[in-house]
């Protein structure tokens, strides 16, 4: 028992110095102001691949075709996904504004493959021609200067690659509210691993690289049989071949705004698939980092079981861990919601708290043994 005190109480320490660690990294960075002198040269291709995203493709195309970017410097490419609903002609009917289509069924014409969004991205990026190509998802909207925002961080600071903030808006039920929170707190931790370079996170919903770039360390090769990893393992690999050329742009003109996950269901699933391509990671530190987190949460819920089971005795220990915790994590939340405008999702940081311990036990374990579904594909 002694062992295990200690273990868990110096895990949790560790977890603990981490989070302060990454608030004084997140409020030492300036939020990035496009300077007035900023006049765009670099031709941009922003993608977006699309899978039966009806509902949302629309709202997306008219925060993108509206840029304070210049046309002619600007491409705006689709690539459907083998939809079953309307997604391909609704995108059609953008051609006017010079949306390009192009079906993936056409390319891979009958052939089945694992990752359907790797194979969609890299299409895209060969058939483009511009020097800079800009992700993000149909069910996303952005900002007017979203795309300057990001050329002009990328050109400035001479990167080869840059990642920015993801949020979630629209929230209509608690769990949706605890995705947002969870959601702030990561972008935090996310600016701070990268910019620190202590490990690669990132997000493909808002990520930005050369075109040269991405064709110079080979694209998704050996790495386009995970269905999951646009963003990640690639950022691993290109941090491979240009370390110090990555960084996380806070900038709030740069947030790609989407909706949580409507259901526990599809929560669960959206957050196995994240969780699937970590054993695939080649940075240990992010690794380290991943089964730190995972273990804390793992004594958490050892704690709370030993303190019922043994009537009580060891509740104090359970207490102790759990107050230490929640203080690191509110310390943590409060910084990166006030940044964002959401200190309102404080008002749930104790159910949050139970329900983040619960999530990332569950899926911790799932992502590395089951299968999971994803638009309609089960996916391995």
């Amino acid at each position: 028992m002694v062992l295990f005190i200690s273990l868990s109480f110096v895990l949790l320490l560790w977890y603990a110095h981490t989070q302060y660690w990454y608030v004084a990294v997140w409020r030492k960075e300036k939020t990035f102001e496009i300077p007035q002198s900023f006049v765009p040269q670099q031709s941009v291709s922003v993608l977006i691949p699309a899978r039966n995203e009806a509902a949302n493709i629309g709202a997306c195309l008219n925060s993108i075709c509206v840029q304070h970017y210049p046309q002619h410097l600007l491409e705006i490419v689709v690539i459907n996904d083998h939809s079953e609903d309307e997604t391909a002609e609704i995108v059609a009917s953008y051609a006017a504004k010079g949306v390009k289509l192009i079906n993936l069924a056409d390319v891979l014409q009958g052939e089945k493959i694992n990752s359907y969004k790797k194979k969609a991205l890299e299409v895209a990026v060969l058939q483009s021609r511009a020097e800079i190509v800009i992700t993000t998802d149909a069910d996303c909207i952005v900002s007017e200067n979203w795309v300057r925002s990001i050329v002009c961080f990328l050109t400035q600071n001479n990167l080869q690659m840059l990642t920015a903030p993801v949020v979630f808006f629209e929230e209509k039920n608690l769990l949706q509210r605890f995705q947002s929170l969870d959601f702030c707190g990561m972008m935090a931790i996310t600016q701070a691993n990268v910019n620190t370079q202590r490990a690669m996170m990132s997000n493909g919903a808002n990520l930005a690289y050369w075109r040269s770039c991405f064709l110079q360390v080979k694209g998704f090769e050996q790495i386009d049989h995970i269905a999951s990893g646009d963003d990640m393992l690639l950022m691993e690999k290109i941090n491979e071949l240009y370390p110090q050329k990555i960084r996380f742009l806070k900038s709030k003109e740069a947030i790609v705004k989407t909706k949580a996950a409507p259901t526990l269901s599809t929560f669960l699933q959206q957050r196995i698939r994240w969780a699937s391509k970590s054993k695939q990671y080649r940075n240990k530190n992010t690794n380290f980092q991943l089964i730190i987190v995972y273990f804390v949460n793992v004594f958490w819920v050892i704690w709370l079981l030993i303190g019922i089971f043994f009537q009580g005795k060891y509740i104090a220990c359970f207490l102790l861990y759990f107050v230490i915790k929640a203080a690191a994590d509110f310390y943590l939340l409060r910084s990166a919601t006030t940044w964002f405008g959401r200190k309102d999702l404080l008002k749930i940081f104790f159910p949050a708290q139970i329900m983040h311990v619960l999530y990332i036990v569950t899926v911790g374990l799932l992502g590395n043994i089951s299968q999971y579904a994803w638009k309609g594909r089960t996916v391995k």
